[in-house]
C-alpha cells in the first residue's frame, strides 16, 4: 500500500474487507500512521468488530467529510480544487436480506446528490453468470432485486464532471480485489484555455505536457532494466516453488501476473534500447538488448569531440578549451550584429537560375489536409524530434 501511494500519488485510499479486527485495529493502525504521518483514517467499527471497510486520506491534502456510516457502506465527501467529489465505499453483504437495506441507502444518496458521485464497491451481487466465476449457483431472486436496485439511482454523467479522469486497472497481486486507480484530473495539460492563433494554442499545449510525460516516465518507466532483473528473479522463484508444489493455485496465479508483468517490462525496456540506439531497421521482439546497449556507446563515441583545431592553428584535447571555443564561435557567428549589412541585389538574383511561372504556381498552391496527414504519417515513428521535443509518433 505505501509502494502504491508513493508510486501514483494518491491522496485517497478506500480499503473494502480490511480484514483487519478490532482488536488489532491499533496496532495495525499505529504501524501504517508511522510510514504516513500526514494521513487520517475513516472506519466503520462502530457497526462491525471486523471493520469492513477503511478509508485512508492525506489530510494536508483533502478535508474528508463524513456524511453517513453502515455496517455496508461509509459515504464521505471532499474537494478537488473547486469541484465537490461524493465518494460510497460499499462492501455488500453476503447475505441478500441484508442487501436490501443497502440498495435503499443508496437510493437515498443518490436522491440528495446533485454533482459528481463515485462508489467503490463490491456488491457481493452479480446480474448473470457471466459476472463470476466458481461457486454456486447464483440466488435469481437477490440477481432480479439487485437489477431493480441499480436502475433507481440517479446516475449522473460523470464524463461532463470530470472530461480527464481515467481508471487504473491494476493486477490483483495476493488480494482477491483487484486495485483500482482513479485519476481526477481538475484540469489537464491539454485541455486548459490559451489565447492566441491556433497554431500559439497547440505549442502551448505541448509545452504544457511536457512535465507530465516527465512524472510518467519517472513513474512507470525508470529504472527499466533492473525492474526486468528484479521481476525475472521474482518469476524464478515461483517457478521453482511450483515445482515443489505443484498444485497450489495461488502460486500459479502469481506466476501468471508476473510473468504478464516480466513480459510487459521486457518489451517496454527493448522499446527503449530500441530507441536509444536509433537502429531503425531492426524489428522488435528479438530482445537484442546487449547489441543496443552497443549501439548507443557506439553513437555516443561518434558524436564526442575529442580534439578540435582552433581559429589559430592549433589543436586543443582540452574539453573545456573545446567547449569554450565552440560557444564563443556561435556567439561571434550568430549574435553580433553587423551594422554594414550590404541589401541584396535583385538584378544579380534574376539573372540566374529562377523558377518558372508553372512552377511558381505550383509552389503558391495551397496544400489540403490529406496531403498534410500523408506526409507527417510517412516519417518513421523513431526519427529524432522536432524542436518542440515530439516525436512523429507522438502526432
Amino acid at each position: 500500500m505505501i509502494s502504491l501511494i508513493a508510486r501514483y500519488k494518491l491522496q485517497l485510499i478506500c480499503i473494502i474487507e480490511s480484514r483487519v479486527n478490532v482488536s488489532q485495529y491499533e496496532k495495525v493502525w499505529s504501524s501504517i500512521s508511522k510510514k504516513l504521518p500526514d494521513w487520517d483514517i475513516i472506519h466503520n467499527y462502530d457497526y462491525s468488530s471486523v471493520g469492513r471497510i477503511w478509508i485512508l486520506y492525506d489530510k494536508v491534502k483533502l478535508n474528508v467529510v463524513v456524511t453517513k456510516k453502515h455496517i455496508q457502506f461509509i459515504h464521505v465527501c471532499f474537494m478537488i480544487g473547486e469541484k465537490l467529489v461524493n465518494c460510497s465505499v460499499t462492501y455488500g453483504s453476503y447475505i441478500a436480506n441484508d442487501r436490501i437495506e443497502l440498495w435503499e441507502n443508496l437510493c437515498q444518496i443518490s436522491r440528495n446528490i446533485s454533482c459528481s458521485w463515485m462508489v467503490a464497491v463490491d456488491f457481493n451481487a452479480v446480474m448473470d453468470n457471466s459476472n463470476r466465476l466458481g461457486g454456486n449457483e447464483i440466488d435469481i431472486q437477490a440477481v432480479e432485486e439487485f437489477k431493480e436496485a441499480i436502475k433507481k439511482p440517479i446516475l449522473l454523467n460523470w464524463v461532463d464532471y470530470w472530461l480527464d479522469s481515467f481508471v487504473n486497472v491494476l493486477s490483483q497481486g495476493v488480494s482477491d480485489h483487484t486495485p483500482l486507480v482513479v485519476n481526477l484530473n481538475v484540469s489537464s495539460s491539454w485541455g486548459s484555455n490559451w489565447n492566441g492563433s491556433t497554431i500559439f494554442q497547440v505549442t502551448q499545449k505541448l509545452k504544457a505536457l511536457k512535465s507530465k510525460f516527465r512524472e510518467l516516465n519517472k513513474a512507470d518507466y525508470s529504472d527499466i532494466s533492473q525492474r526486468v532483473i528484479t521481476m525475472r528473479e521474482m518469476v524464478d522463484k515461483l517457478q521453482a516453488d511450483m515445482i515443489k508444489d505443484p498444485f497450489n493455485a495461488i502460486l500459479h496465479d502469481e506466476e501468471r501476473d508476473c510473468f504478464n508483468s516480466l513480459i510487459k517490462l521486457m518489451s517496454w525496456e527493448e522499446n527503449i534500447m530500441r530507441q536509444k540506439s536509433r537502429m531503425l531497421w531492426i524489428i522488435l521482439g528479438d530482445q537484442k538488448n546487449k547489441f543496443f546497449h552497443r549501439s548507443i556507446k557506439q553513437r555516443q563515441s561518434k558524436l564526442k569531440i575529442i580534439n578540435l583545431k582552433l581559429s589559430n592553428g592549433s589543436i586543443s584535447s582540452n574539453l573545456e578549451d573545446i567547449k569554450n571555443y565552440i560557444v564563443n564561435h556561435f556567439k561571434n557567428f550568430m549574435g553580433t550584429p553587423n551594422l554594414s549589412r550590404t541589401n541584396v541585389n535583385y538584378d544579380i538574383l534574376r539573372s540566374g537560375y529562377v523558377l518558372s511561372d508553372e512552377d511558381w504556381s505550383l509552389l503558391d498552391c495551397s496544400t489540403i489536409d490529406d496531403e498534410i496527414k500523408k506526409t507527417l504519417f510517412s516519417i518513421k515513428d523513431e526519427k529524432a524530434p522536432g524542436p518542440d521535443g515530439y516525436n512523429s509518433c507522438f502526432f
